[in-house]
């Protein structure tokens, strides 16, 4: 299986999860399922239970903050403007 591991630097991966951004005519929802798929590469498994919900939770924060980052738009911008058509 060592053969079809990731050829990329672990830090290749986080820098790709950090600079991700919504394309132009992508939905929010494929943005994120591309980010998922993205992040997965950069969590870690343990044998530790517990420290598997640790790296777990970060790569979660991790996900959650590159998402909200690399949505096009300002969010707020955009709610406020539904609410007054």
């Amino acid at each position: 299986m060592k053969r079809f591991k990731d050829k990329h630097t672990d830090q290749f991966n986080y820098t790709r999860v950090q600079n991700a951004s919504q394309e132009k005519n992508e939905s929010p929802e494929i943005f994120l399922d591309r980010l998922r798929r993205l992040c997965e590469r950069t969590v870690r498994s343990s044998d530790n239970a517990v420290e598997q919900a640790v790296i777990n939770r970060e790569a979660d924060r991790r996900l959650l903050a590159a998402f909200i980052n690399g949505l096009i738009g300002t969010p707020c911008e955009d709610a406020n403007a539904r609410q007054y058509r």
